[in-house]
């Protein structure tokens, strides 16, 4: 019946918002069914559409306060505030302010009388927590960083660093200041990545393959090509400074033959018989007893199953949530596309593009289940891009969270969702957070896997990183490792 729906702009009002209701609720039997929600009949479709989460709320910030104060301290509040104040630009700050000051200030009112002076501690709190974010405290860090680096290039002193983070917390940064500072002395610093994509992006950057000249085709006794006597054996002799960016993404062994890329061996394998059995069988070996042991984290964050493709991912995660105990709670996406005031691309096909890295349109989520940050919001309180997190309540508008791993490991958060619109090719999705039991394998190089593990792939698949990591992992003393042998 959906591809019988005909186009309608969102400026049609109610004829728009009962369009979007038919396309997401199963079997409606009249418009009173569609107009009530939790038992409680709304007067109009654009208010069902809102209290289901179909549409944004204007007052959505004011709702994540709220609602995070039922279940967070003031101190907690006055940061989430401060995030609001910073990425959401809200319209009416001070009525924000006026609405939810007796949440920000119940610690203070407790210890003081002096209503003044409870306002001033609050607001001292927020003006310092505003100016620390915008002053960027990871730049101190990289400093630091940069000065160790430095105290070894200064003495030539042999050493060698590794830096690891997740995206956007300065890598780049760090090595374009080393270069510069190494450079600007008159010394030699080279820029060396593992693909050319990377190299592009730093200062006369080189492949390994072109500056160490690795050959393309690996073997085990294979060396780099330089003459003692080349010039770029005496460049060598001579730098200060190297720089690998992403070299855990080197081959690190010798090529094998393209038909054996992976060898799962057959007591590790499970038989592909068919999809939905093999697929449950897999699932069922990583995730022994999950409606049991669902609720401990260790038990959750240390089993994974890794799939070559991102629809993969998907299939298996909705396969999961499905396992996990407790009521399912659903966040949508609010997509559009900008600039179409002809309205060629309808809400519902929007929903159905899956951009990489981004969310589906429907997140399905339940208690105890995994999720990652898609994006930095906090990343000195360990809320990075990349951040692995249990459920642990939800709301409408935030989702109350515990860090998984890391040295944040434990800390409770809040995450509002819907932050800021994120364009992706004219396309805007808002939302902030991924189900994360399944991965892509290139997420997975660098995770520390204590428990089971488990691999999926296509026939004939030839998957570089797949075979590394399954090398890597057979070796570890106590994981189980079950592929999927189709």
């Amino acid at each position: 019946m959906k591809a019988r729906f005909v186009s309608v702009n969102p400026s049609e009002g109610e004829r728009f918002y009962l369009r979007l209701l038919l396309s997401h609720i199963d079997g409606p039997t009249s418009f009173k069914d569609l107009r009530t929600v939790n038992e409680l009949l709304h007067p109009t479709f654009q208010k069902v559409a809102l209290e289901r989460g179909l549409i944004e709320n204007d007052d959505n910030l004011s709702q994540c306060l709220a609602e995070a104060s039922v279940f967070q301290f003031p101190s907690a509040l006055r940061r989430l505030f401060t995030t609001l104040l910073i990425y959401c630009e809200p319209g009416d700050v001070r009525k924000l302010w006026n609405d939810h000051y007796n949440s920000f200030s119940e610690d203070y009112r407790r210890q003081y009388h002096n209503l003044q002076r409870v306002q001033d501690m609050v607001l001292v709190d927020i003006m310092v927590l505003v100016r620390y974010k915008k002053s960027n405290p990871l730049l101190l860090k990289i400093m630091r960083h940069v000065n160790e680096i430095m105290r070894h290039v200064n003495a030539e002193c042999p050493g060698m660093f590794f830096v690891d983070g997740p995206g956007g917390t300065g890598k780049m940064f760090l090595y374009k200041a080393l270069l510069a500072e190494v450079r600007s002395r008159g010394l030699i610093a080279l820029a060396t990545t593992s693909s050319g994509i990377a190299a592009n992006n730093m200062p006369e950057g080189r492949t390994a393959h072109s500056q160490f000249k690795i050959p393309l085709n690996l073997e085990n006794n294979s060396f780099c090509n330089i003459k003692q006597q080349s010039g770029t054996a005496q460049l060598l002799r001579d730098v200060r400074l190297i720089i690998w960016d992403e070299a855990s993404m080197a081959k690190r062994q010798a090529e094998t033959n393209a038909d054996t890329f992976i060898r799962i061996p057959d007591d590790m394998a499970i038989p592909h018989n068919d999809e939905c059995n093999s697929k449950d069988a897999l699932i069922d070996a990583v995730f022994p007893s999950l409606q049991i042991n669902g609720a401990v984290s260790n038990y959750i964050i240390s089993r994974a199953i890794l799939s070559t493709k991102n629809h993969y991912v998907d299939d298996i995660n909705d396969e999961l949530i499905k396992r996990f105990c407790g009521e399912e709670k659903v966040y949508y996406s609010f997509d559009e596309a900008q600039d179409d005031t002809n309205n060629f691309y309808p809400i519902e096909f929007l929903s159905t593009l899956t951009v990489c890295g981004l969310p589906p349109h429907c997140l399905r989520l339940k208690l105890g289940c995994p999720i990652i940050l898609l994006r930095n919001l906090n990343p000195t309180n360990g809320l990075c891009n990349g951040t692995r997190l249990i459920c642990r309540g939800f709301q409408q508008n935030v989702i109350d969270a515990e860090i998984a791993v890391g040295q944040h490991a434990g800390k409770r958060v809040i995450i509002k969702l819907e932050m800021t619109s994120t364009g992706v090719n004219s396309l805007v999705i808002q939302q902030l957070v991924k189900l994360y039991n399944d991965s892509h394998i290139g997420k997975r190089q660098n995770d520390p896997l204590q428990g089971a593990f488990g691999l999926q792939v296509e026939s004939r698949t030839r998957h570089r990183k797949a075979e590394l990591l399954l090398e890597a992992l057979r070796s570890r003393l106590g994981l189980q490792i079950t592929g999927l042998r189709h």
